[in-house]
């Protein structure tokens, strides 16, 4: 399947798992100037494409982008909840956690935005979810984040080092554009999850929570290794992972905290949770095209 094939599939699941016909979508392309014929693919009410909208969640979604049935924010709502029994162990679902990383020349904080948070007495795992992103290029590095006085504490610069050896080298220099320094990965955001870990390291720092000892940097991503796209995403995903379990293991033991970067195809995690709500079980069938 193509990035369309892809898309029509989709949009021919939902109609046939949930109460929308066809009526229910954009049928213009004015509102998607870049991209007209993606109009199809988006609802005109956001709360059609959600299982049992909550009012924390109203407050918390982009209604815009939650009218797009790929919106990898909406399937990870939609997939967890906001209570959830995942591997054996229950936790409070959070959403659209943001951590603070760097603050620039011109004060202008930059933010991590995590999708969701997931916690409960003896661990935390923070999470990223990605839905059909792997048929694009990941974003650059912006040049912020190599400058030493950009950093708040001290401790922070080392993501120095650790930004640069994943920054794509040609005769010895690094690869930079307008947009910034180029990833080694073609498909991978590892520049995201690297700036979600600065995020994370500075929350055990600043936090003062010494009980949780356990923290998860968790990446789920829907797709199938029949797709060549997805496939060589996973592939450099699973690269990606072992670098930086490697990088972050002896940093964050410095403070007693056992950290690790997971990766998820969006099954293995779904087949990890335990549905006390079938109806939701019944609703994720939306996202069963492969």
């Amino acid at each position: 399947m193509n990035n369309e094939d892809i898309l029509n599939k989709l949009l021919e699941k939902t109609i046939e798992n949930e109460n929308v016909s066809k009526k229910d979508f954009i049928d213009s392309g004015i509102f998607f100037k870049k991209h007209p014929n993606r109009a199809k693919y988006y609802l005109k009410e956001y709360e059609k494409n959600i299982y049992k909208l909550s009012d924390k969640m109203k407050k918390v979604i982009d209604k815009n982008h939650a009218r797009a049935i790929y919106n990898s924010a909406v399937m990870i709502y939609n997939l967890l909840g906001e209570d959830i029994i995942w591997n054996k162990n229950k936790y409070k679902v959070e959403y659209e956690k943001e951590l603070l990383v760097i603050r620039d020349k011109i004060e202008k904080e930059h933010i991590a935005h995590l999708d969701f948070f997931m916690a409960n007495n003896s661990q935390l795992i923070f999470g990223e979810a990605k839905m059909t992103e792997w048929m694009h290029s990941p974003k650059y590095l912006k040049e912020a984040y190599l400058i030493e006085k950009n950093y708040i504490d001290k401790e922070d610069t080392k993501f120095i080092k650790i930004f640069s050896q994943f920054i794509k080298d040609i005769n010895g220099k690094k690869y930079k554009t307008k947009s910034g320094y180029k990833s080694i990965y073609k498909k991978y955001d590892a520049f995201q999850m690297l700036i979600h870990i600065l995020g994370i390291y500075r929350y055990v720092r600043n936090s003062g929570n010494n009980k949780i000892t356990d923290i998860r940097l968790v990446n789920v991503v829907w797709g199938n290794d029949a797709i060549d796209l997805y496939k060589k995403e996973s592939q450099e995903a699973k690269n990606f992972v072992t670098k930086a379990n490697e990088i972050f293991k002896s940093i964050f033991a410095e403070y007693n905290v056992n950290f690790k970067v997971e990766y998820y195809n969006y099954y293995e995690f779904k087949n990890k949770i335990k549905f006390e709500d079938k109806n939701r079980e019944k609703y994720l069938e939306r996202y069963d095209i492969f």
